[in-house]
């Protein structure tokens, strides 16, 4: 069966967890990806669980790779839904990644 005819029935929502997932397992201080659609305000949602020693280069890293995916996604398949990924070590929460972030180059706000 080839790749576009498998996209066509695999809806947006879950190729861009799929995406986002398959990036995230390449950075060994992701501990988990998980992921909710709110439908009032059409937006899908994703949370990372990270390590709390994680270094901010690392995480600056991971948040630009992942922003130009979901870039790219957009430009190309128009879905009709907003995104957040939302940043956690367990213990607090990092300022998210959402739609029409540049990308990141300092360390001055991943925390809140």
């Amino acid at each position: 069966m080839s790749k576009r005819r498998v996209q066509a029935r695999t809806s947006p929502e879950d190729l861009v967890v799929s995406g986002v997932q398959t990036i995230c397992s390449r950075w060994p201080f992701v501990a988990s990806v998980s992921d909710h659609f709110a439908g009032y305000f059409n937006e899908l949602g994703i949370t990372l669980v990270i390590d709390p020693d994680v270094r901010d280069e690392d995480l600056i890293a991971l948040q630009n790779e992942l922003l130009a995916y979901l870039d790219k996604f957009w430009a190309e398949e128009k879905p009709d839904f907003k995104w957040m990924v939302i940043f956690s070590d367990g213990t607090r929460t990092m300022v998210p990644l959402v739609l029409g972030d540049g990308l990141r180059s300092s360390t001055e706000d991943l925390r809140v």
